[in-house]
C-alpha cells in the first residue's frame, strides 16, 4: 500500500512539473507571437507610411497645397490650421510662408480618419510632416497670421 501511495505522490508530482513546463512554454509561445505581432504592425505602418510620402506640386495658399498622391494630383487641406485667405491681412505671408516651407519637397500625411479623410471641397485632410519630422501645421499656426481653431465666419 506504501508503494502504491509513493508512487501517486511520484506520479502527482511528476504531472504538476509537467504542467508547469508546459504553462512556462505557453507564456514564451505567447510573448514571441505578441513580439512577432508586434514587429508586423510596426511592419504595415511604415508602408503605409511609405504610401503617404509624397511630392508637393504646388502651394495653393497659407493652408492648402497639391501633392502627386497615388499618381494623381490631390489637393491637401492641413488639419486644425485655418490661415487667412491670400486676399486678406496676413494670407500672402501664410503663403509665402508655406511655400517656404513646403515647395520642391516631398512630405508625409497622415490623412484625417473622420468621416472619409476629406472636406466639404474635396480635398484631403491631413497633418503634414516635413522629411525632418517638423509638423508643417503647426509651424504655420506658430509663425504666421493662421490659428488652430477655426474661425468664426463673418457676416
Amino acid at each position: 500500500m506504501t508503494t502504491r501511495v509513493l508512487a501517486l505522490c511520484l506520479f502527482v508530482l511528476l504531472a504538476a512539473c509537467t504542467s508547469q513546463q508546459v504553462e512556462q512554454q505557453l507564456r514564451d509561445s505567447q510573448s514571441r507571437i505578441h513580439a512577432r505581432l508586434d514587429a508586423i504592425e510596426s511592419e504595415l505602418q511604415a508602408l503605409r507610411d511609405e504610401r503617404n510620402v509624397v511630392p508637393v506640386v504646388r502651394v495653393i495658399d497659407g493652408d492648402t497645397i497639391e501633392v502627386m498622391y497615388r499618381g494623381l494630383p490631390e489637393k491637401v487641406r492641413y488639419l486644425d490650421a485655418w490661415a487667412p485667405e491670400p486676399d486678406e491681412e496676413g494670407g500672402p505671408e501664410a503663403s509665402a510662408y508655406n511655400a517656404s516651407l513646403v515647395e520642391g519637397q516631398t512630405v508625409r500625411l497622415v490623412i484625417s480618419d473622420k468621416g472619409n479623410g476629406r472636406d466639404g471641397f474635396g480635398r484631403l485632410l491631413a497633418d503634414v510632416y516635413l522629411p525632418d519630422g517638423r509638423h508643417v501645421n503647426a509651424l504655420i499656426v506658430e509663425n504666421t497670421a493662421a490659428t488652430a481653431e477655426r474661425p468664426r465666419i463673418r457676416n
